[in-house]
């Protein structure tokens, strides 16, 4: 969490399109560079992820948080059309180089672990964390534009990925089989997938599609300006745009679950209303639930969950009738469990 925290703790990120604007660029060379920062991103995304294979990932995160300080740096210190090009020719790689490798990092370590199955929760918050971290960026960038301009933003935003970079050096790899197929051989593979057949082929059109989307929110900046906002300010005025985001990533983890009780006691030679409690990870969700009855919405976050349905006593501490361990819960969902009984009772 604090590496995907810092590598989005930017306080340039605010402020770098009016950087642009103030060094002559009009909206539609602008534009452009973003264009060009998505095509670079797409490009890279196969070889990057051959990387991730070969190479260990924290190692290729770490290169990734040094590209993106290197963008920066190049910024502000070769401000221009070339520089602007420049610096997001390697911030695009950077980005490429965290999309793949991140996702399978998280996901074998948590497999080594035997949690495999809390990734998505996992990743949910790491996506939050770092919308997080340009909360306090988007605060620190205005006093430090006030105090040193775009190069003092600029050069706190590259020490921030060196940060990130270090972070990422020390986070923790399960160890993998060598693969000796190699670079070039996994890169004409892995081409070949893509062209050969439709279904990737219409994948990489979505990644494509979506990125395009991403790029409109570089333009909070910009339009803030244009709506008479100093560009001291403007990192305040669209903090809250991140922890906005940030809601929705948390909200993603969480599902909600409706529970029916359709087991009539006399089938079993129990009272009919066939009273029971509810019982999720050790704690008591439902009480006193009979037959027929249709439970409150529970709102339970993604992961793995141990359920038992124990007679009632009122307290879950009945005996228990069914018991359900490692029950898994996808994030964002909204679902209905019936209790009911098959034709063999």
């Amino acid at each position: 969490m604090r590496w995907a925290f810092l590598s989005d703790a930017i306080a340039l990120y605010p402020v770098y399109a009016l950087l642009f604007a103030d060094h002559g660029l009009s909206d539609a060379q602008i534009s452009g560079l973003f264009t060009l920062w998505v095509v670079v991103g797409l490009a890279a995304e196969i070889p990057t992820g051959v990387l991730a294979d070969l190479l260990p990932r924290r190692i290729i995160l770490a290169c990734g948080n040094l590209l993106a300080g290197t963008a920066f740096a190049i910024w502000v210190l070769v401000p221009g059309t070339a520089g602007f090009a420049l610096g997001f020719v390697c911030w695009g790689i950077g980005e490429s180089l965290f999309s793949g490798a991140f996702d399978s990092l998280l996901y074998d370590g948590l497999d080594h672990l035997g949690t495999g199955s809390g990734y998505t929760r996992v990743l949910g918050r790491a996506e939050a964390a770092s919308l997080l971290g340009q909360v306090p960026a988007g605060l620190a960038a205005s006093p430090l534009f006030a105090i040193g301009g775009y190069v003092l933003v600029g050069g706190a935003s590259v020490a921030v990925c060196l940060a990130a970079a270090a972070t990422a050096l020390t986070l923790p790899e399960p160890p993998r089989p060598p693969d000796r197929t190699g670079f070039a051989a996994t890169l004409r593979d892995g081409i070949g997938e893509v062209t050969a057949f439709g279904a990737l082929r219409s994948s990489a059109l979505v990644v494509a599609a979506v990125l395009g989307l991403e790029a409109i929110e570089e333009y909070d900046g910009l339009l803030a300006h244009e709506w008479g906002v100093p560009t001291t300010w403007v990192p305040l005025a669209i903090v809250w745009l991140p922890l906005a985001g940030a809601a929705g990533a948390e909200e993603a983890e969480t599902s909600t679950i409706t529970v029916i009780h359709g087991i009539p006691g006399n089938d079993i030679g129990l009272n009919n209303a066939l009273s029971v409690d509810v019982e999720v990870n050790g704690a008591c969700a439902l009480t006193g639930f009979v037959y027929q009855e249709i439970s409150p919405r529970l709102e339970l976050r993604a992961g793995t969950y141990d359920i038992a349905v124990k007679l009632s006593d009122g307290n879950c501490g009945g005996p228990t009738a069914i018991d359900a361990p490692g029950v898994a819960v996808p994030g964002g969902i909204n679902a209905t469990i019936i209790a009911h009984l098959d034709g063999d009772g």
